[in-house]
């Protein structure tokens, strides 16, 4: 019998542009004007439904089958569970679609700005949103908490450079695709510029092309390996190189539990997550303490009617 393959592909700003998560999390300027979208849907997502899904247009955003608390994490570019705290564990873990879009005007401007000032962009936006239809109010603490460094292995990183841009580099504010793209036709590897996670019950695959290690620090704090460790960069490389890893998924994922263990297992192709990191990237995780700054909601409520 074909195994189902949970899954979640990461395109458009979601791919490298707001996975390059830093510690420090996106808030309003002093004195900014918090930009919102102009348009928005909300809804409960269907019972039973696997499919998840984050797609990122610049001045558009669709959330398929992800926790509130998740939705929270993106909108505040909050790597970890352990970032949000307080809440309602009932509205915290329910699922939630959404749909939103900028007006014309606010979209013609942010095709002007860099990725990076996009990204910032659509999380304020998204925080409006939050706050206007779950009635959101957060504040900003700093707590020492368990983290995971990011350091370069012994023997050297095993990683490859990107190769630079074409020369009339692609309309970085194309709209996503608006179908939903099946498990199988997926590509192996992510395209340019873009990240991408394939879920198994016996595998994970996860893909970067010029992507960061900011980027795959934040990849790593997703996972359940992790422990909910804020996973930050110190390997001291700044440049962008393409990548792609595979190991087997942790009980937090429905499978075997393969952490920081040996990497021994049934499934020979997937090793655990530490022991994959260090032999197909040359980089590992250290256990280290912390500053990191968390969100505390103060107040939230479920969804206002659309």
């Amino acid at each position: 019998m074909r195994r189902s393959l949970r899954w979640m592909a990461v395109v458009g700003l979601m791919g490298l542009g707001v996975v390059g998560l830093r510690a420090q999390l996106v808030l309003p300027k002093e004195g900014e004007t918090q930009p919102a979208f102009e348009v928005s849907t909300v809804r409960t997502s269907a019972a039973g439904s696997e499919m998840m899904r984050m797609q990122w247009g610049g001045d558009s955003c669709r959330i398929e089958n992800f926790q509130l608390r998740t939705i929270i994490r993106q909108a505040y570019g909050a790597l970890s569970d352990d970032q949000i705290v307080g809440g309602p564990d009932a509205l915290m873990d329910g699922h939630f679609d959404i749909n939103a879009k900028a007006d014309a005007n606010d979209a013609a401007q942010m095709k002007n700005l860099s990725r990076d000032d996009r990204t910032r962009e659509s999380r304020l936006m998204l925080q409006s949103l939050l706050a206007e239809r779950f009635h959101l109010k957060v504040h900003i603490e700093t707590k020492e908490l368990p983290v995971y460094a990011l350091v370069i292995a012994k023997g050297g990183a095993k990683l490859t450079a990107s190769a630079p841009p074409p020369a009339t580099p692609p309309d970085e504010g194309a709209p996503p695709p608006k179908a939903a793209v099946a498990p199988d036709q997926l590509p192996k590897t992510a395209p340019r510029g873009m990240s991408m996670i394939r879920m198994s019950s016996t595998k994970i695959e996860a893909s970067a092309s010029e992507g960061t290690m900011e980027q795959l620090a934040s990849m790593l704090t997703n996972q359940p390996d992790a422990g909910g460790r804020v996973v930050i960069d110190k390997t001291g490389l700044t440049g962008k190189y393409d990548w792609s890893l595979a190991w087997a998924p942790s009980m937090g994922m429905g499978g075997p539990m393969k952490g920081a263990d040996n990497g021994t297992g049934s499934d020979a192709d997937a090793p655990g997550l530490f022991t994959a990191l260090e032999e197909q990237l040359g980089l590992k995780l250290e256990p280290q303490k912390g500053p990191v700054q968390v969100v505390v909601v103060d107040h939230v409520e479920a969804p206002s009617a659309n």
